[in-house]
Parts: C-alpha cells; sequence; structure tokens
C-alpha cells in the first residue's frame, strides 16, 4: 500500500509540475497525498504557487493542502507566489488565510519580494491583509533593506507611495548605511525624491561612507535631483571624510549644470580640499566647461599658498580650451609654481596650449607688458627651432604692434592705461577718464574693435574696479570678510560681484522691514573712482545690524557713509 501511494503522489507532482490540470484532479481523486513531500521537502502546493498554476493551487487547497507548510529555505506558497508576481495565487493563499508575514531564512516577506521585483498588486494585497510594512531583510546582499528601501531603489513609484501611505518609517537604512532618499538620489529618481522629501526624509542623512543624497545625486549628474535636495535644505557646503565638496565633485565629473547651480547658490569658488580647489579639479579632469563656468564666476586663478596655478595645471594637462579662457581671464603667464618653473615649462612645445602662451607674450612684447626672463629664453629657443616658428611669431608680433600703434592713434588715454602696470597710476587714469571707463565697458565693440587687447585692457579695469570697490567699501568688507571667512583682497572682481549677488538678500531678518539687506551698504556700480575713507566702522555696521538704527550709525559724527553706498541695488 505504502508503495502505491508513493506512486500515486509521484503522479500527482509529475502532473503538477507540467501544468496538467485535469490529470492533477484525476489524481486526487485516485486518493494521491496533496500534502505528500517531495526528497527536497517541496510540497505539491510549493510546485504549483511556484510555477503559477492558480487552478491547480484552489483545486489543493479545496482538498486541504497546508497553507502554511515550508520549504527547508523556509519558503511558503505565499512566499513563492510572490516572489514570482502571481498575484490571482497570492490572492487565493491570503483567502486561506497564509500568514502575511512568514519569512524565509533569508528574513524576506512576501512583501519584500513583491516590492523588490515591482509587483504593485501583490505589494496592495499584502498590506490590505496588514503586512508588516518594516520588516527587514536578512541576508547578505541586501541586509537591512526593508520593502520602501527595494521599491525606492528600483524606481517603483506606485509602490512607494503605496508604502509610505502605510506608514513606512522614511529613514531606515540598509547595513551600508543607504536611506530611501539616498538610494533614490543616486538613481535619479525625481518623483520618488519628491515623495520621501514630503514625508520628512532626512535630506542630510549620510551612508556609511559619509555621502548624503546630495553628493551622490551631483556625483551622477541628476540636476534636477540636486535642485530638489536643495530646495529642501540639503547642505550644499559640507564636506565629506576626505574634505571634498559638492563643488569638488561636480567639477571633476564635468557636470556644468551643477556647477553653475551651486555657484548660483553661493558656495565658495575657491574652496580647498588640501590644497586643491574645484578649478584645479575641472582642468585636471578635462572638464572644460565646468573649469569656464568657474573661471566665469571669479574662480581664483593665479598661485595660492602652496598650489600650483591654473595656468600651470592646463598646460601640462594640455587642454588648450581651458589655457585660452585662463588667459583671457588674466592669468599671470609669468607666475612660477612652488619650484619656480613657469607655465611654459610644463608642456612640450608642440602642443596647442604652448603656442597659446607663445602667442600671448607676443602681444605683451609688443605693448611692452613684462615678459620674464624665463619666459624670454623659452619663447627664443622656441621660435629658433625652425624658420616657420619664427616667420609665425614674427608675424604675430607684428599684427599685435600694428594693433597697439592703432590703439595709441585712435585713443591715447586708452594705449597709456594699457601700457600702463602700476595698480595706482591706473587708478588715478581711470579715475581722471570717463573715456577709458566707457571704452572698456563695452565689452563687445572692445573686442570687435581691438581683439588682441580687449582681453587685457578688461581685465586691467577689472583690477581698478576691485581696488576702488575695495576701498570705497571697506567698513563693510572687513566686517563680511570675518562673517563669511572670506578674503576679498584674493578674490577677482568677477568673484566679488558674484559674491554679492549670491548674498544681497544676507541680514534681512535681522535688519528688520523696510527693505534692508545687506545690500543697502553695497553699491557694486560705486566704482568710477575712490572716495574719501568712509568712516562707518566696522562696529557702526556690526551694530546697525544688531539693533536696525542704521540711521543713527550712518548720520552720526563717527559714522559717516559716502551717499552712494547706502543706495540698494535693484
Amino acid at each position: 500500500m505504502h508503495r502505491i501511494q508513493q506512486t500515486k503522489s509521484k503522479q500527482l507532482l509529475d502532473n503538477i509540475r507540467e501544468g496538467k490540470e485535469e490529470e492533477v484532479r484525476e489524481s486526487i481523486i485516485a486518493g494521491a497525498h496533496v500534502n505528500a513531500v517531495e526528497e527536497y521537502k517541496w510540497t505539491n502546493l510549493h510546485w504549483a504557487a511556484g510555477l503559477g498554476y492558480k487552478d491547480i493551487v484552489t483545486d489543493l487547497l479545496e482538498k486541504g493542502a497546508k497553507v502554511d507548510q515550508k520549504t527547508p529555505n523556509g519558503d511558503t506558497a505565499l512566499l513563492l507566489a510572490a516572489e514570482q508576481g502571481y498575484k490571482d495565487i497570492v490572492t487565493a493563499l491570503l483567502e486561506k488565510g497564509a500568514n502575511v508575514d512568514q519569512k524565509t531564512a533569508r528574513g524576506y516577506t512576501a512583501l519584500l519580494f513583491a516590492a523588490k521585483n515591482g509587483y504593485k498588486d501583490i505589494v496592495t494585497a499584502l498590506l490590505e491583509k496588514g503586512a508588516k510594512v518594516d520588516e527587514k531583510a536578512a541576508n547578505r546582499y541586501t541586509a537591512g533593506y526593508t520593502a520602501l528601501l527595494f521599491a525606492a531603489e528600483k524606481g517603483y513609484k506606485d509602490i512607494v507611495t503605496a508604502l509610505l501611505e502605510k506608514g513606512a518609517k522614511v529613514d531606515e537604512k540598509t547595513a551600508d548605511g543607504y536611506t530611501a532618499l539616498l538610494l533614490a538620489a543616486e538613481k535619479g529618481y525625481e518623483d520618488i525624491v519628491t515623495a520621501l522629501l514630503e514625508k520628512g526624509a532626512n535630506v542630510n542623512a549620510e551612508d556609511r561612507k559619509g555621502r548624503t543624497p546630495l553628493r551622490i545625486a551631483a556625483e551622477n549628474g541628476s540636476t534636477k535631483v540636486v535642485k530638489l535636495l536643495m530646495k529642501a535644505g540639503a547642505d550644499f557646503n559640507a564636506k565629506d571624510s576626505s574634505g571634498l565638496t559638492l563643488l569638488h565633485y561636480a567639477a571633476e565629473q564635468g557636470y556644468t549644470d551643477i556647477v553653475k547651480l551651486l555657484i548660483e547658490k553661493g558656495v565658495d569658488v575657491d574652496v580647498v580640499c588640501g590644497t586643491t580647489t574645484p578649478l584645479d579639479m575641472a582642468i585636471t579632469w578635462h572638464s572644460t566647461e565646468a573649469a569656464k563656468a568657474l573661471i566665469k564666476a571669479g574662480a581664483n586663478i593665479d598661485i595660492r599658498d602652496n598650489t600650483e596655478p591654473s595656468l600651470h595645471i592646463a598646460v601640462y594637462m594640455d587642454n588648450g580650451e581651458i589655457v585660452e579662457a585662463l588667459i583671457k581671464a588674466g592669468a599671470d603667464v609669468n607666475a612660477e609654481d612652488l619650484f619656480g618653473y613657469v607655465a611654459l615649462q610644463q608642456s612640450e612645445s608642440s602642443t596647442e596650449s604652448y603656442n597659446l602662451i607663445i602667442n600671448h607674450i607676443a602681444r605683451l612684447e609688443a605693448a611692452d607688458l613684462y615678459v620674464s626672463g624665463t619666459n624670454l629664453r623659452e619663447k627664443n629657443e622656441f621660435v629658433d627651432t625652425s624658420h616657420e616658428r619664427s616667420n609665425n611669431y614674427l608675424q604675430h608680433l607684428r599684427n599685435c604692434e600694428k594693433e597697439v600703434e592703432r590703439v595709441k592713434r585712435e585713443n591715447k588715454p586708452l594705449h597709456d592705461f594699457l601700457k600702463e602696470s602700476d595698480i595706482n597710476e591706473l587708478i588715478s587714469m581711470w579715475e581722471r577718464n570717463a573715456d577709458i571707463q566707457s571704452q572698456i565697458n563695452n565689452h563687445d565693440n572692445l573686442k570687435e574693435q581691438y581683439p588682441e587687447y580687449a582681453y587685457i585692457l578688461i581685465n586691467k579695469a577689472n583690477e581698478v574696479k576691485k581696488e576702488i570697490f575695495l576701498h570705497n567699501h571697506k567698513p563693510v568688507i572687513d566686517c563680511l570678510s570675518t562673517h563669511y571667512e572670506r578674503d576679498f583682497q584674493t578674490m577677482t572682481f568677477a568673484g566679488i560681484e558674484n559674491f554679492f549677488k549670491v548674498h544681497r538678500d544676507d541680514f534681512k531678518r535681522e535688519l528688520g522691514g523696510g527693505g534692508i539687506t545687506l545690500f543697502t551698504f553695497v553699491d557694486c556700480e560705486d566704482i568710477t573712482a575712490r572716495h574719501i575713507v568712509p568712516k562707518l566702522t566696522v562696529q557702526g555696521f556690526a551694530e546697525g545690524i544688531r539693533s536696525n538704527a542704521l540711521c543713527t550709525n550712518l548720520e552720526s559724527p563717527n559714522a559717516e557713509q559716502t551717499q552712494g553706498a547706502s543706495q540698494s541695488l535693484n
């Protein structure tokens, strides 16, 4: 009899595996054991549920199949059906009272399987039966994952929403420290990031490596996610364990949109990690457009304490486009690095970068501007190597000389301004001659009129503007230098302009109503001439912020301020 029963049970199992519904019914009628266990300890119900045979599952359940029988790995029929996405079978098993929170040996519940694999209907069915939303997987690769974490990582927005509506913990972490927000930010899932933020997800949560959602989104170039996180209050100035900021990573990867976004938010473009700035990163990794954005924002391109000048790095990397941008921004080709080398000595003479600097040296020579002895030797060695190089250099030099002569004929004051190198003399020329100011401030016309020297003139003017601005706003600058930990003296005029653009509404709350902001004290157009040194003291400015007694401070004999510096800009 036992052997006959074994034969019937085997026949039943074979029919189930092959999905033969009629034969299954016949086997059951013939007395096959519904709950028989095969050699791997799987029951008939396990096989039918795992293979997706809904009608066979129904027949087995009607004949008394044990709904929560477990395999050696802890799988029940419900777990097998949920993992494979057989919604009708899941429903049938739930109606028969299957344990909705049964776990496998790996710690998986049916809800975890369904969320991981994107089976929204099954997730809904399980939640309606009261499935626990925050159960965690326990296997090696997904330790600590909840259903929400799986859904967020995979991009299943509807499942994320369903789980959040059932109260899923929004800041649960995996064993590696990932939250749902970190996972969604990493993959660039904007809609999921939005949903999680609306439920109060920690926008500055860190994984085990110290990475935040904002950092991860920036590393992956997810500009829209970066915007969402920043709007939600993410700390975009934070440094990771190695000292790198978000701007460093965005610059390195060449994510120009993110670089520009961070600049608009007022990050310090010259922030250092050790001695490395974001501009250094952009140049080193050939992130050309990101480098240009940083240069335009006023990043410091000259030598800093214990650092390599930007031009040296760009020449060494032979990125001609960045070298050209740096020269146009006023990079000093005569500057030496820590070892006494000029930029020309960082590259082979055959490179584009080398030739760009040689051409700039010709501009300087033609205008009798300073060229270091090292650069002259390098230049002479270069042009002496072939007639072609010599002829090309001499031709360019003659073109530059002709332009210098034309400037002299057409505008002698502008010519004198071009040839002057002393900053105090340049300031005096600027203050005395409104024509110089109007000529140089019309950038487009200047570039068209004097293509070789327009940028040199613009850069000289920017140095003058910087000195006049800092002079006229000295008390405010002194105070802000401490408050923001910025050295305005080392910043370019473009960098200073960008700083005040970003911080125009600072102190609004402290200064109270009446439209008074930081810009009440600042006029970026006040760069035509130096005033008598303002007497508004740092203490007076600080007291104005504390007490909102600005008029008293400004009008007192010991707190004079120039008329232009009290105008708010629009």
